[in-house]
């Protein structure tokens, strides 16, 4: 008979020992009463105690692999890539850096501007990772060369599926090698009776880690903040208005199967790159959205990047301060994109925001507006400098579809939101930039800070304080 040690520490027997060892830790009483049990078993001799003698000594067995299922697993399967670079990465150098920068949990992600440097690497990183006994294995490649390259036993044969680990996910983002689209695959579920429960439920299975359909999900979790709002139990069942709208939403979630991404930006050799945001907020959430413009020989091309919304808070705030908050938003993920791009190649960076309020915030020192807004605008531009924000009319903001949120069926014919408003194909010289109307001061400008100074002028001469100063009390 053979047997087989699986090293998972994920299995319903090990997650309940260690919840038991857990409690009994926990509570002294339980614990006694659990050994008064344990004793009653042994007595019975329904089980059998552990002990060692020299006829039967204990054995004690070591894992010297990365074992799956425990907390710290996570960590152990990234830090022992980084010991492999670190051990082994001079020979490799090609497969060191991207081993150090594109490792995402067990996946590797990377791209290359030819296919033999993809076909180099490729070799690279499995030669690196099989020094530590590791099988680099379920590869896949827009290229044919490349994937020609890779053995066979290593190659993937269904498409990229991103966030394997919710089995039960009703919207999941996947990538056609063959197409070299991004694209989603819905998975609606039937629903006979429709509650807060099962809303909620529906929304958290929305699965789009790069905010390709933010606005669609937005309008869901605004459903669920209504219900909030209104108090609704989580088994009862909402007003008929919300009934009516979630159903719909529900009857149009699989048209996001005709919605495609492209994966490929537009970035070729000799290009020039700008990264472009907006941002745009109401009182009921607010957001940014990334773009990336690329010049080269062939023409301008303008691709979604990534974006990401919030709902705004049940305390209320004032447009301004919640198109602020946009503006915050953006920056964190334009220094997130530009922190990828970095070492890739050169970008410049463009935001625009249809708030003049805000917009003179942040071109304003800190130290003029209260403190909300002063440290929102000290974010901001620790983020991304000042002078690369700019003014936009709220018809051209793509982001407007952040702060409102879109439903589906309007989402995949949108005019703005895959390819921003039509003048963002042009050169960025033709972009409508008007720098001196953005300096311009603002008559009552909110949040202002008012400082007060203490004046003090020299007493003059008084016939009646001279005649207290004689007269005792």
């Amino acid at each position: 008979m053979l047997e087989k040690i699986v090293a998972s520490a994920s299995t319903s027997t090990v997650q309940q020992g260690s919840g038991a060892k857990r409690k009994l830790e926990a509570l002294p009483n339980l614990r006694s009463a659990y050994d008064e049990v344990i004793t009653e078993y042994i007595d019975k001799e329904y089980i059998s105690p552990a002990h060692s003698d020299d006829s039967n000594p204990l054995v004690l067995y070591e894992f010297n692999r990365v074992c799956f299922g425990l907390k710290s697993s996570p960590y152990h399967a990234l830090r022992t890539v980084q010991q492999l670079v670190s051990d082994d990465g001079s020979k490799y150098p090609r497969a060191s850096e991207i081993a150090s920068n594109a490792l995402y949990m067990d996946d590797i992600a990377f791209s290359v501007m030819k296919a033999e440097d993809g076909v180099a690497a490729s070799k690279e990183l499995i030669d690196l990772f099989k020094t530590a006994q590791w099988d680099l294995v379920k590869w896949n490649s827009n290229s044919q060369t490349v994937l020609d390259s890779i053995p066979a036993s290593h190659k993937r044969t269904k498409e990229v599926e991103f966030d394997k680990s919710m089995q039960h996910k009703i919207l999941g983002l996947h990538w056609s090698t063959q197409s070299d689209y991004f694209y989603f695959e819905v998975a609606p579920r039937e629903q006979d009776k429709c509650t807060k429960r099962t809303i909620l439920s529906t929304i958290a299975r929305l699965w789009d880690i790069m905010g390709f359909v933010a606005p669609t999900i937005l309008y869901a979790k605004l459903l669920i903040k209504q219900l909030w709002q209104l108090g609704i139990d989580w088994d009862d069942e909402p007003p008929p208005h919300i009934n009516k709208i979630w159903r719909q939403f529900c009857h149009e979630l699989p048209l996001l199967n005709n919605f495609k991404i492209p994966r490929h930006v537009g970035v070729v050799e000799d290009c020039v790159v700008t990264l472009v945001g907006f941002s745009d907020a109401s009182e009921l959430a607010y957001g940014g959205v990334v773009y990336l413009h690329v010049q080269s020989a062939s023409g301008n091309t303008v691709q979604l990047v990534c974006s990401k919304s919030k709902v705004a808070p049940s305390q209320p705030l004032t447009i301004a301060r919640l198109e602020l908050c946009g503006i915050v938003l953006l920056s964190k993920l334009l220094r997130t994109v530009l922190n990828n791009y970095a070492g890739c190649f050169a970008v410049n960076v463009c935001d625009f925001t249809d708030s003049k309020v805000a917009l003179y915030w942040i071109k304003s020192s800190p130290h003029r507006w209260q403190t909300f807004v002063a440290n929102r605008v000290v974010q901001v531009t620790d983020n991304i400098a000042a002078d690369h924000f700019h003014h936009v009319s709220g018809v051209e903001n793509p982001a407007d579809c952040l702060s409102r949120g879109v439903t589906p069926q309007k989402l995949i014919s949108h005019p703005l939101w895959l390819k921003g408003p039509p003048w963002l194909a042009m050169d960025p010289s033709q972009w409508p930039i008007n720098k001196e109307s953005e300096v311009q001061s603002i008559e009552d400008i909110p949040e202002r800070k008012i400082l007060a100074h203490p004046v003090t002028t020299p007493a003059q001469d008084c016939a009646i304080y001279n005649l207290a100063q004689r007269v005792s009390s």
